[in-house]
Order: C-alpha cells, then structure tokens, then sequence
C-alpha cells in the first residue's frame, strides 16, 4: 500500500497525466491488458483487472492460493459490501480525481488488504468502479509475501476498515 501512494504521488506531479495504472512488477499481470483498463476507464473512476469475472483467466497458481484468495474476496464482499470480485488484485486504473483523494487521506492498512481499505475509501467517497477480466499469472521468480500471517493481519484489517 506504501508504495502504490509513493508511486501515486511521485506521478501526480505531472498534470498531463490522466489515469494512473498500477500493477506487479512480478509481470504476474500482462501490461499488453492496460489498454482494457484505459476504455473501461471511460465508465468509471477506477477500474480493477480482476481474475474472478467469467472471461478472466489464472495461470499456473497453486490450488491453495486460489482457494484462500476465493474464500478471502467472498469474505471481504460480505464484510465490506462493495459488490466487486477482486478486492485483492494490485491491477488497477485509477482517474486523477482518485488519485489525488488517495493521497490526501490517511491509509493504516499495509499489506494486500491496502488495496480493500483504497477500495473502501473510494466507494464511500462516492468514486465509481468497474471490473474488467484480466489475466493472472503467478509469479516466475521470488515468493510471494502472503504466507498466514499475511491473511491474519488482512482479516483484522478488513474488520478495522469497515468498522473504521
């Protein structure tokens, strides 16, 4: 989450930039997509490559990760009421207008569950979402940071954020 916002507002500094994409740099997202987020944007605020829309596909993800990210976005719907599929994927677009609202709250949650309390933050501020079907490779190279303790601390944080 940190680093999203240190990105995010390193850029918002060029006022030529429009919309702001933001992505693993794993390429477990293909960047050939960004031009899906780009039209879609046309229709909403921000826009979520999500890897649960019927189009969307996962490659080579271990069953145990799908399972815990399935489970993990159903609860997150429940809890936070957003009606999206993906809260938990860090392949977005977001308007300038977004981007300078994010960088003017504070955010507390770090970890995957950041990109939910952005969500959430953005929702109740009246900013609009669509979800467009992406491709989602797992990663090549390195390990992925969402061991346990990762999902505990996520599922206290999204207790934190609704309740917030």
């Amino acid at each position: 989450g940190s680093a999203v916002l240190l990105g995010l507002r390193h850029a918002l500094v060029d006022t030529n930039i429009l919309y702001f994409v933001e992505m693993d740099a794993d390429l477990s997202h293909d960047p050939g997509e960004i031009n899906k987020l780009l039209e879609a944007s046309l229709k909403a605020d921000v826009v979520i490559g999500s890897r649960y829309r019927k189009e969307s596909k996962i490659i080579n993800w271990p069953i145990r990760r799908l399972i815990l990210s399935k489970i993990f976005n159903f609860f997150l719907n429940n809890l936070l009421g957003l009606k999206l599929t993906d809260y938990t994927n860090g392949f977005r677009l977001y308007s300038r207008e977004a981007v300078k609202f994010l960088t003017s709250v504070e955010l507390k949650e770090k970890g995957f569950i950041a990109l939910s309390e952005i969500a959430f933050k953005l929702y109740k501020n009246d900013f609009t979402f669509i979800e467009v079907p992406t491709s989602f490779t797992d990663r090549k190279n390195g390990k992925s940071s969402a061991g346990i303790r990762e999902h505990w601390d996520a599922f206290y944080g999204a207790i934190r954020i609704r309740f917030s």
